[in-house]
């Protein structure tokens, strides 16, 4: 999963194949209608954005239609977002995994790292609780 989030052609052809940028996109690299588009990917570089690179990241993107048309975008500078916008992100994704309290905690773990005596305790809190043991019926 780490791999496909460094990796431009499988960002762009997720997003495309499931209509939205989110953590899900990388819960199955081997989704076969992100292969497919990926197999259709062409990387290339854009003279005018590699020049004003590292001041400016921007980024382009044409896309081919069955029906001959195309669709072009171009956006001279990604925004970085901020952070309350990363730690928005943060919660949702945390939430989804382990529930709003264990994520709340997580959280304030994290924002108070510096006191800790044991950065194990952010580990642990971030690990999925046992799945229910099943009691089988005597035979």
């Amino acid at each position: 999963a780490l791999q496909a989030k460094m990796s431009i052609p499988f960002s762009v052809a997720a997003v495309l194949a499931r209509g939205a940028l989110e953590e899900g996109n990388y819960a199955d690299v081997d989704e076969p209608s992100i292969l497919r588009l990926i197999a259709r990917t062409e990387l290339q570089s854009e003279p005018g954005l590699t020049a004003a690179f590292p001041a400016k990241q921007g980024a382009e993107i044409l896309i081919g239609l069955r029906n001959g048309n195309t669709i072009h975008q171009r956006l001279d500078n990604v925004i970085a977002a901020t952070p309350d916008e990363i730690r928005g992100r943060f919660r949702q994704a945390a939430s989804d995994v382990i529930g709003d309290k264990r994520a709340r905690d997580l959280e304030d773990l994290v924002d108070n790292c510096a006191s800790l005596p044991d950065s194990r305790v952010i580990a642990a809190r971030c690990r999925l609780e046992p799945a229910e043991q099943r009691l089988r019926p005597a035979s």
